[in-house]
């Protein structure tokens, strides 16, 4: 069973712009909320793996709902089990002004969950060419289960439509 369409987005020739007119045109908000994503996984999944990884379909990273309680069992988590890297995709629509990367991670020491080493935050006007926004390496996982958030507030906005997040899933 196929759990990812294992496809990245496909070359735009013409760029699409926001209209100025737009009410929230100027409002600082979160650009990928509500939006479905792509996810390519660099290996190959395991065997059983489609009930230990949550569906591509799912609206579980763009949903407004964040893990509040450190256990895999927390129902607000996409959870992402071995085979090696992924690489989430988003494609917000239109060029944008990108301020920053957030996210979180769990940890829990007794399943083995853990948090990735790298986190790299990639961005593209046309989804050909790929320019690094942030690296996020040393996440702290501490000494407890924890829920771990992470951020990269840019020096300047970004100009881009899509947005790639990779990271290892051991």
């Amino acid at each position: 069973m196929e759990i990812y369409s294992q496809r990245a987005p496909e070359k735009v020739k013409t760029p699409l712009f926001w209209d100025a007119s737009e009410t929230d045109y100027c409002l600082y908000q979160n650009l990928i909320r509500g939006l479905g994503q792509t996810i390519v996984s660099a290996g190959e999944m395991m065997i059983g793996a489609e009930h230990n990884n949550t569906p591509e379909s799912s609206s579980k990273l763009t949903d407004g709902i964040f893990a509040s309680v450190p256990t895999y069992t927390d129902g607000a988590f996409f959870k992402f089990y071995r085979a090696m890297e992924r690489t989430v995709f988003y494609d917000i629509g239109r060029i944008s002004a990108i301020h920053e990367f957030c996210g979180s991670f769990l940890y829990e020491d007794a399943t083995g969950v853990r948090p990735p080493r790298i986190v790299r935050v990639r961005v593209s006007e046309d989804a050909d060419k790929w320019q690094t926004a942030a690296v996020i390496t040393g996440i702290d996982r501490g000494s407890e289960d924890a829920v771990l958030k992470i951020r990269a507030k840019f020096d300047a906005p970004i100009k881009a439509r899509f947005v790639s997040i990779s990271f290892n899933v051991d």
